[in-house]
């Protein structure tokens, strides 16, 4: 999955739970993940665009992170590459 021409390419750089809230069931890293592609839709609406392509990266080893991402849908866009790292994504429609 790659951003096409008239997607809205979002790459989320960072996002956390409080260590008081890690391994809790997920309720508040779901909220977040919610958030995020509230806050992508928003603005790729105020672009004139239909389609959202929502990134970003997570170490292999990051496995409570990638049960999130999961949850949210998204899914591997490739191989880990020298770093270790993977980018997960999911493309939606902005409705």
């Amino acid at each position: 999955m790659t951003a096409r021409e008239n997607d809205c390419d979002v790459f989320i750089a960072s996002a956390a739970i409080g260590l008081d809230h890690r391994g809790k069931g997920g309720p508040m890293a779901d909220a977040l993940m919610l958030q995020i592609r509230e806050t992508a839709v928003e603005r790729c609406r105020g672009l004139g665009k239909q389609e959202v392509l929502l990134w970003g990266k997570i170490h292999s080893k990051n496995l409570p992170s990638q049960a999130m991402v999961k949850r949210a849908e998204f899914e591997p866009l490739e191989a880990p590459g020298l770093n270790s790292y993977e980018m997960w994504g999911v493309r939606f429609t902005v409705e």
